[in-house]
């Protein structure tokens, strides 16, 4: 499995956008959160919810996103295992089914903190802390 530190260096390599690295942030923190609790291995988790979105600055459609991130990851010696779970967030068309814990954990992971933002964000002071 690769570091915090590298997975970090990815992000920064591929992603510009501030909103898309808070997102991609949120939901580090947020599979870290759960792993801890259900008893999994918390660095794992948070790492796959810190890239998973690594590749939509250059695949921002679902007919590419993740799979050519996919291929990245595979190119750049990431571990198949975080490779698939990255794969299941969009199985509907990875075709890659969520079967483990971390996969269930990645697509509610990625939902609510992405709901939570939204709402922040519609609110008079578009504070986090508000909602």
């Amino acid at each position: 499995m690769k570091t915090w530190d590298e997975a970090w260096q990815l992000v920064c390599e591929f992603v510009q956008d501030d909103g898309l690295r808070r997102h991609m942030l949120a939901v580090a923190v947020a599979m870290r959160f759960y792993a801890e609790k259900l008893g999994f291995d918390a660095d794992i988790w948070e790492i796959t919810g810190l890239i998973h979105d690594f590749d939509w600055e250059i695949h921002p459609n679902l007919n590419e996103h993740p799979i050519k991130g996919a291929d990245i990851l595979r190119e750049r010696g990431w571990d198949e295992d975080t490779i698939r779970t990255i794969l299941s967030h969009y199985s509907e068309g990875t075709g890659v089914a969520r079967v483990k814990p971390i996969d269930f954990a990645l697509l509610a992971c990625d939902e609510i903190t992405g709901l939570i933002i939204a709402t922040a964000l519609v609110r008079p002071s578009k504070n986090i802390a508000d909602v």
